[in-house]
């Protein structure tokens, strides 16, 4: 009945001198994906609920100025940088093995 868990397995490595290391297959997608989802809800919930909002008016004051569009959605910005970070952190965790570790 106790049987040993199959994802860890003990590897030698010349690269590291020969020392044993222990090594996991890695994450389950549902640990992986589980920040990047909360940020996809939370920012679809954010859009259902804010277009019930009065718009915010605002005077740009040059080609460049920011800070009407920053304080109009910056919530929203916060939301899709949080789940675009997320996003590129599982890419690169799946196709990394020095990320895995």
């Amino acid at each position: 009945m106790n049987e040993p868990s199959p994802s860890i397995t003990t590897a030698s490595t010349p690269a590291l001198g020969g020392t044993e290391i222990s090594r996991e297959s890695g994450a389950s997608w549902g640990t992986l994906l589980t920040l990047p989802l909360a940020a996809g809800l939370s920012l679809a919930v954010h859009f259902f609920v804010a277009r019930n909002d009065p718009a915010v008016v605002t005077v740009s004051k040059g080609l460049f100025d920011l800070m009407p569009l920053v304080e109009a959605h910056g919530y929203a910005l916060l939301l899709s940088g949080v789940l675009l970070l997320s996003m590129v952190a599982v890419m690169m965790q799946t196709f990394s093995t020095a990320l895995r570790r």
